[in-house]
C-alpha cells in the first residue's frame, strides 16, 4: 500500500472510531433522557421537559393526553340494501344511528358514545365535486352523511360533523377520530343471525312492536325482529328519538355480551367482516373492523353514554347538547388533569 492510501485509510479508520464513539454515547444519553435521569434544557430533568412540552392547559388546568386512546365511528345508516352511490352530493341517505367508540389499549377499556341523530352542530355543504367549499350549515347531525356520495365523502363529512360537536378540531385538544365504519340497516340482521340472535331482558313495555314484547320479558331477535326494535319510531307510542336510543343502548349492549358469549375468534370476526361488506364503508382493513370486535369481546366496556342536552320540536325534531357538559366529558376521556 502507498502511502497515499495508507494516509486514506488510517483517515477513515480514525472517521468510523468516531461515528461509533458518537453512537455510543447518543444511546446511553438517550436510555438516560428516556429514564428520566438526564438533564434537559433550563436544567430541567428529561422526563420534566416531556411533561412540559406535551401539557396542555384548557381553562386555566394542565393536562396531559392519556396515553392509548384511539377512537372509531360506527355509522349506521338508513337504508336497507347494500350500500350504492348517490346521484349528487347533497341527496345521500342519511345516518340514522351513530356511536363513538373511545378506546383505551393500556387499561383494556372502552366506552361507547352513544350521538342523538337529531343534535344540531355545523355541517360542512359540499359542492359539485363533493369538496367542502360552500360553508356550513347548522342541522341535524344526521344530515351530514346526506352531503356527500352515499360512499367514503358522505363518511367522512359525518366523521368532520362529530368531530366538531365533540370539540375535537378545538384547540387545544386538536384530534381526529382513527377511524369509522358505516353499514346499512340491512346488515343489522345478518348480524345479528350471524351470533345466533341476540337475547334481550325488556326493561319497558314495548307491546305496541310485538304483543309479546311485556316489561320484564327476556326475548331473543331473530331476523327483522332485532331491525324493527331498533329502527321503529313513528308507530311507536313514544315516537321521540330519544325513546329509540334506549332501545338502541338496550340492544347493543346485549350484543355486546352475545358477542363475548359467543366465543367469536379472529377467523370468525373476519368472515362476519367479509358477510356484510357489500352493506359497508370504512377507512379500516379487515383486520381493523375485526379487532373491534374482539376490543368487544376481550376489553372491559365502561358504558354506553349520550351527551345530556335538551330536544325542542320546530320544524324538525332538534336536540341541543349541554355544551359545557359534554366539554368537560371529552377533556376528561382524553386528558388527565396533571395534579390527579
Amino acid at each position: 500500500m502507498n502511502k497515499k492510501m495508507k494516509k486514506y485509510a488510517i483517515a477513515f479508520a480514525v472517521f468510523l472510531l468516531v461515528v461509533v464513539l458518537i453512537v455510543v454515547i447518543a444511546f446511553k444519553l438517550e436510555g438516560k433522557y428516556l429514564n428520566g435521569g438526564g438533564i434537559a434544557a433550563g436544567g430541567k430533568t428529561a422526563s420534566e421537559y416531556l411533561v412540559e412540552k406535551n401539557t396542555v392547559y384548557i381553562s386555566g388546568e394542565a393536562y396531559l393526553p392519556r396515553d392509548g386512546i384511539s377512537t372509531f365511528l360506527l355509522i349506521g345508516v338508513d337504508s336497507d340494501g347494500p350500500v350504492k352511490k348517490s346521484e349528487s352530493y347533497n341527496r345521500a341517505d342519511r345516518s340514522d344511528f351513530l356511536c363513538l367508540f373511545v378506546i383505551n389499549d393500556k387499561d383494556k377499556s372502552f366506552t361507547l358514545i352513544h350521538l342523538n341523530r337529531d343534535t344540531m352542530t355545523d355541517i360542512d355543504v359540499l359542492d359539485m365535486d363533493g369538496q367542502p367549499t360552500k360553508g356550513t350549515a347548522n342541522a341535524q347531525i344526521a344530515l351530514a352523511h346526506a352531503y356527500g356520495d352515499g360512499l367514503e365523502v358522505s363518511c367522512e363529512n359525518t366523521v368532520r360533523a362529530v368531530e366538531h360537536l365533540m370539540y375535537f378540531d378545538n384547540s387545544p385538544i386538536n384530534r381526529s377520530i382513527d377511524n369509522y365504519a358505516s353499514i346499512t340497516m340491512g346488515a343489522i340482521s345478518i348480524i345479528n343471525d350471524y351470533i345466533g340472535g341476540v337475547t334481550v331482558n325488556l326493561e319497558e313495555d314495548y307491546t305496541e312492536l310485538d304483543p309479546t314484547y311485556v316489561k320484564g320479558a327476556t326475548v331473543t331477535f331473530k331476523g327483522d325482529e332485532a331491525l324493527s326494535f331498533i329502527r321503529a319510531r313513528s308507530t311507536m307510542n313514544d315516537p321521540t328519538n330519544i325513546a329509540r336510543m334506549e332501545r338502541q343502548k338496550l340492544y347493543l349492549d346485549s350484543l355486546i355480551s352475545n358477542i363475548r358469549d359467543s366465543g367469536m375468534d379472529e377467523e370468525k370476526l373476519i368472515e362476519l367482516y367479509k358477510t356484510i361488506s357489500p352493506y359497508m364503508v370504512t377507512n379500516s382493513d379487515e383486520k381493523g373492523v375485526s379487532d373491534i370486535g374482539a376490543i368487544l369481546s376481550d376489553y372491559t366496556c365502561n358504558g354506553i353514554v349520550s351527551p345530556e342536552g335538551e330536544s325542542k320540536v320546530n320544524e324538525f325534531a332538534e336536540f341541543y347538547v349541554d355544551e359545557a357538559a359534554l366539554r368537560e366529558f371529552v377533556v376528561n376521556m382524553l386528558f388527565k388533569k396533571i395534579s390527579d
